[in-house]
């Protein structure tokens, strides 16, 4: 997509404003089905433009790190991109159940029944997808939405008095182009934090993104080794955990793998009732929809500190 130009996701119901989205991961993703299912229902909605220097999706391809795209779906594949399927924020009770509806058409059942596959889903026990297995789901909803992305680096975020600014290369033609956007979104993982006295770069030192870019690299360093690999790792969430699985399967049993953690412990994803609704309902509305006020457990009303606790779960 030109700067100027019109997403194919747009309808003659557009408003005249312009949401920027920097990155093309399942959250923008997710906000261009919205985008598309809204504008089908005849309501206004902005322009959409999605800047992401890789493309759709890419860090769940496992070929530019974060994965290598063998790795199995930290969370059920139900939770795709228009879960919970639970559209409260409109006033007509009707249209809320028509988005939560036309939402259907790109989830993950919608996926496997386009290919063919879900009564094979269904009869393997509803297994969860690889990361390679997701990106294809991902790239699809892509294509059904019809939405654009443009490949830029984004150097420099600015404001104006009443618009967002992105300063970007393309990707294509390595010219430089400025988007503007009356609002602006900021998704994906960020950098990886670098610990104190951490060099910038060190041909030992990886991290969740670049671990994967490199495993060759310590299969081979092993077998030139004379004495056995030791390898660290700092962090005990699911991508420590998914690093660990890997090492144990590419390394040999003389390595040593030892996991850095304050607590001793890897965790997992709890899946217990209380921890999914809060990411499945954060500010309590479904549940208050519902008369359901013993789980009105609020996003909104947690502090920074159980929040953070929260997520380190």
């Amino acid at each position: 997509m030109q700067p100027g130009s019109s997403s194919a996701t747009d309808s003659p119901a557009s408003s005249d404003q312009t949401l920027l989205v920097l990155g093309a991961g399942p959250k923008a993703l997710a906000l261009a089905a919205k985008h598309s299912v809204l504008a089908k229902q005849g309501l206004p909605v902005p322009k959409l433009i999605i800047v992401d220097r890789q493309g759709v999706a890419s860090h769940w391809s496992g070929q530019y790190g974060f994965t290598d795209g063998k790795q199995m779906l930290g969370t059920r594949p139900e939770k795709d991109i228009g879960y919970p399927y639970v559209s409260t924020c409109w006033d007509d009770e009707k249209l809320n159940a028509a988005v939560a509806t036309e939402m259907l058409h790109l989830s993950w059942p919608g996926y496997l029944i386009q290919s063919g596959r879900y009564p094979d889903w269904i009869d393997r026990g509803r297994t969860r997808p690889v990361h390679g297995e997701w990106f294809a789901y991902l790239q699809w909803v892509a294509s059904q939405t019809g939405v654009d992305v443009v490949r830029a680096q984004v150097n420099s975020i600015s404001r104006t008095p009443d618009r967002w600014r992105l300063s970007c290369q393309s990707m294509t033609t390595q010219e430089a182009i400025v988007l503007e956007g009356d609002g602006l979104v900021v998704t994906g993982p960020g950098r990886p934090v670098a610990l104190a006295g951490e060099p910038a770069e060190h041909p030992r030192i990886l991290n969740g993104e670049t671990f994967w870019l490199h495993t060759h690299d310590l299969v081979m360093q092993q077998k030139k080794g004379q004495s056995p690999m030791h390898v660290g790792v700092i962090g005990t969430g699911e991508t420590a955990a998914a690093i660990v699985v890997a090492l144990v399967q590419m390394l040999d049993t003389s390595s040593f793998i030892e996991v850095i953690s304050p607590s001793g412990v890897i965790y997992t994803r709890d899946e217990g009732f209380e921890e999914n609704r809060l990411f499945s309902d954060p500010d309590g509305r479904i549940a208050r929809a519902q008369g359901d006020h013993q789980h009105t457990l609020s996003w909104l009303s947690m502090t920074e500190r159980d929040r953070r606790e929260f997520v380190r779960r």
